[in-house]
């Protein structure tokens, strides 16, 4: 799990800190999938891979729905992560792509493997 402070709460500063963070640790990839979740469920999403341990699917969206500022909370991964402090990042190479926003993964059993980052994202003081 990465800690990151959303600081000035501003879009364009949030994606780069978190790009920036992938990139040093050897995590970025271009095929990235991106999905704001609840902070409340990072426990459950780090040893299971997703909220839900029997779900097939996961909304989630590539890096260039990171910029889209202002953008429907459900198209822009960060709007949702900035309100409920929490950020999935996936291989997208382990997910198949169902539809618009919606993969599969294949494997239940591997769903953890496809997960790569999990950012917690707490307020400035």
């Amino acid at each position: 799990m990465i800690s990151i402070d959303l600081g000035d709460n501003q879009m364009v500063a949030l994606r780069e800190r978190i790009l920036q963070e992938l990139k040093q640790r050897g995590l970025y990839r271009s095929d990235l999938l991106y999905r704001g979740f609840s902070h409340e469920m990072i426990d459950r999403v780090l040893e299971h891979g997703s909220e839900n341990p029997t779900e097939h699917f996961v909304y989630a969206n590539p890096e260039e729905y990171l910029s889209i500022d202002p953008d429907p909370r459900w198209l822009n991964p960060l709007s949702y992560a900035r309100s409920y402090w929490a950020l999935a990042v996936y291989r997208g190479d382990r997910l198949k792509e169902v539809c618009f926003t919606c993969y599969e993964f294949p494997d239940l059993e591997k769903k953890p493997e496809a997960l790569i980052a999990v950012f917690s994202l707490t307020p400035s003081q």
